[in-house]
């Protein structure tokens, strides 16, 4: 066994190295120290430290080392939601950074506004779209975390234009668009894998299952030169405490064998099959599209974000007045109503038992005491049915049918 514990992101005697070490042994990182690349500044109010994080990016740091809030400057946060998650902050972000001007075109995708000058990036792999250089060089394909500045918004032709950090222009047409999200602040999940010359966290109290130190410890290790963390110092201990996420599961087991765990027995025919399946095509979150181990559904990131959310529960007045009750496993937005739209168009039937389930899950929880008689689905018209080959409704009654024993 090979243990890499030597981090080369950083000086060795960089703070930031110090505090990632004492992060991994399950120690308070110094957050006293002034005069280093390693800063915390304390704040017990979120609109405070919102505030704060702003200032830092768009005075703070440029003044005193002369960095670009768009190409030096990242913001992470632990997950999307509440006022210092990356949805809000996005905002934020944008009218401090890249505030209204008559000058600079603006168009609204899926709810999010993009304006001339944003920073935004690339939310899923997209092998077709075409792009070219300054250089004359051409080519296709944009990937999951590509970074870059939206440069043009044509709105009567309905295209965006964004020239990547690697000098790549790319044209997306208005459907293309919905794969963009303004990147001013980003997830830990999603920074994995890059480097920045400076990051910016917010240090606040959220769910536990976006709280916990391996993730912490990414966020840290993300920034080249200098950290800022704004927040309470109890966060940053209950993160440093919380090691429930440091166990790492493997799929090399399964996919050598067959076996999920080593108590089972050797693979059949089927599972040999299924095996070299998931080898060529692997299988991906429904939510975020990231790849997963077999036999998963979503991702742990998801898991965590989206998943864990309580299902919602809902009255409406009904066509001839009675009262409906309506449920909704999840907040039909970001990757969620991307995951529809992609079970709605683009043939994902496999995400059906998974939407099932969770509809079967909801209603079990808010009715406890009800007894359901029949399952049944909103119908499609001939035409959708034609073009989409199936009625995703449908297919998801049928699912959660079978999870609550109705026909």
């Amino acid at each position: 066994v090979v243990r890499l514990n030597e981090i080369f992101r950083q000086s060795m005697q960089s703070l930031i190295v110090t505090n990632a070490h004492r992060i991994v042994a399950g120690e308070m990182p110094d957050l006293s120290v002034r005069t280093s690349d390693f800063f915390f500044l304390p704040s017990s109010n979120a609109a405070d430290v919102a505030e704060t994080i702003v200032g830092l990016c768009a005075k703070r740091l440029p003044a005193s080392y002369g960095y670009s809030p768009m190409a030096d400057i990242q913001v992470l946060c632990p997950g999307r939601k509440g006022d210092l998650g990356t949805n809000e902050l996005n905002k934020r972000l944008q009218a401090g950074l890249n505030p209204p001007d008559r000058k600079k075109n603006e168009i609204t995708v899926n709810g999010v506004l993009f304006r001339e000058g944003d920073k935004v990036m690339q939310v899923k792999n997209d092998y077709n779209l075409p792009w070219n250089k300054s250089d004359g060089t051409t080519g296709e394909g944009v990937f999951n975390g590509d970074m870059g500045v939206l440069c043009g918004v044509d709105r009567r032709a309905s295209v965006l234009t964004v020239l990547m950090d690697d000098d790549r222009l790319v044209l997306y047409e208005l459907d293309a668009a919905s794969e963009l999200e303004l990147a001013y602040a980003m997830t830990v999940h999603k920074s994995q894998g890059n480097e920045f010359t400076a990051v910016v966290m917010p240090m606040f109290p959220g769910p536990p299952q976006l709280c916990y130190r391996n993730l912490l410890y990414t966020a840290i290790t993300r920034a080249k030169t200098l950290l800022v963390m704004v927040g309470m110092r109890r966060t940053v201990q209950a993160m440093v405490e919380n090691a429930r996420k440091t166990r790492r599961y493997s799929g090399l087991l399964y996919f050598l064998t067959g076996r999920r765990n080593r108590r089972e027995g050797t693979m059949g025919l089927k599972a040999v099959f299924q095996t070299l399946g998931d080898m060529l095509f692997p299988p991906r979150c429904l939510f975020c599209d990231e790849l997963i181990y077999p036999g998963w559904e979503i991702c742990e990131a998801c898991e965590n974000e989206i998943a864990a959310s309580p299902a919602i529960r809902r009255m409406k007045p009904g066509v001839s007045g009675e009262t409906v009750w309506c449920l909704t496993p999840f907040r039909y937005e970001g990757p969620v109503k991307e995951s529809l739209m992609r079970f709605k168009f683009q043939g994902h039937r496999e995400y059906a038992p998974y939407y099932g389930r969770k509809v079967a899950e909801g209603l079990r929880e808010q009715w406890r005491e009800e007894a359901f008689t029949v399952a049944t689905a909103v119908p499609l018209s001939k035409r959708r049915l034609r073009e989409r080959g199936y009625n995703q409704a449908e297919l998801i009654a049928r699912e959660a049918a079978k999870w609550l024993g109705l026909p």
